[in-house]
């Protein structure tokens, strides 16, 4: 999974280093108090909303009508794309910075699945014949962060699951790596 542009999104205005008003205008970081925060709290269906917009929403004052000019300019040059070239994780973290996402941890782990090439949706389905579905996974997850407070039981239900569910292409590298070992000391 590549991350361009659209990371963008993500980055608080105030701090980003690409965007050099930001490093020398204090006014930016005043803004960060008043709730305006990631760039993907000003956008709309993809585009940059109103002044007025932003006036009412954040309390911002007409003496900064000419730092959003800067702002919608860095954003139509260096960050808006597509929204549909958008990768889905980050769709997800800027949503949550507006609604409240359920079950984000599994979702944010769905996506980061789809990105990979050999993920275990191919153990699911190939080697065991069997369909799990989105619900059954997010459960199985769910079961190890509820049955104990026990930090060392997590980690090693996670572990458990983690090595049930290995890819072929991960056993795989484990067995090549273990043979040019032995090869190696011979």
């Amino acid at each position: 999974m590549k991350l361009g542009r659209e990371l963008g999104l993500l980055d608080w205005i105030a701090y980003d280093k690409g965007f050099k008003p930001g490093s020398y205008d204090c006014r930016f970081k005043q803004w960060t108090e008043k709730g305006f925060t990631a760039i993907c709290t000003v956008i709309q269906k993809g585009e940059m909303r109103s002044f007025q917009d932003l006036k009412n929403l954040f309390d911002l004052e007409n003496q900064d009508l000419f730092r959003y000019m800067q702002m919608r300019d860095y954003y139509a040059k260096k960050v808006q794309k597509n929204e549909d070239d958008i990768q889905p994780i980050v769709k997800i973290i800027a949503r949550a910075y507006h609604d409240d996402v359920p079950k984000v941890v599994s979702t944010l782990y769905s996506c980061l699945m789809e990105a990979k090439k050999d993920s275990t949706l191919y153990v699911k389905t190939k080697e065991l014949n069997e369909r799990i579905s989105d619900e059954m996974w997010y459960d199985m997850w769910k079961m190890h962060q509820t049955t104990t407070q026990s930090h060392g039981w997590r980690e090693f239900l996670w572990k458990n699951q983690i090595c049930f569910f290995y890819t072929p292409k991960i056993t795989c590298k484990q067995t090549n790596k273990h043979s040019t070992i032995m090869l190696e000391t011979l």
